[in-house]
């Protein structure tokens, strides 16, 4: 039984909200409206429910990351000694790379989400569509293919200056001039 529709609520992360906005439903439910057996549309519900909680995941952590890269350059700043200060800039510097990691893999990951979803629609319309008038019923047998033409293959004479009059040495041809 399908899910009805479920509305974004203000906890979600981008990768709902992004689906929710283009579906009108939820990462999991649109996973549970295609879990029946034969629904073509099941894998790709999988793809975008995993890839939706992804780009939700690598949010929280961004916002995490920026939250401590800011307490830790706080305290950076704050440091009594040189050494407390190097020491908080090179865990900044850390926690950093970390930030630019999780961004690049976010930003990749919502591209991924939006090209999946645009896949879906246009999948649901092909699932969705009537057949044309001629095109063959599922199952249906298919007219064969027209036979094959046989090339023959091609007879000449044999350009050997033996069968023209001269000597060539012993060609091996059948009927070869040369004795």
């Amino acid at each position: 039984m399908p899910t009805p529709p479920t509305p974004a609520t203000a906890d979600t992360g981008p990768g709902t909200q992004a689906v929710v906005e283009r579906l009108g439903i939820t990462p999991a439910a649109l996973h549970e409206r295609h879990a029946g057996p034969g629904d073509v549309l099941h894998g790709l519900a999988v793809l975008i429910d995993t890839v939706a909680t992804d780009v939700d995941r690598d949010t929280i952590r961004l916002t995490d990351g920026i939250g401590r890269l800011t307490r830790t350059l706080d305290r950076a700043l704050t440091a009594a000694t040189h050494t407390s200060r190097l020491h908080d800039l090179g865990i900044a510097r850390s926690v950093g790379r970390d930030l630019d990691l999780v961004a690049v893999r976010h930003a990749h990951a919502l591209a991924h989400l939006h090209a999946l979803l645009g896949v879906y629609d246009k999948a649901r319309a092909a699932t969705t569509a009537p057949a044309p008038a001629n095109t063959p019923a599922p199952g249906a047998a298919l007219e064969p293919p027209p036979p094959r033409r046989r090339k023959e293959p091609r007879t000449g004479p044999c350009l050997c200056p033996c069968n023209h009059g001269g000597f060539c040495g012993g060609c091996g041809h059948a009927g070869c001039g040369s004795r």
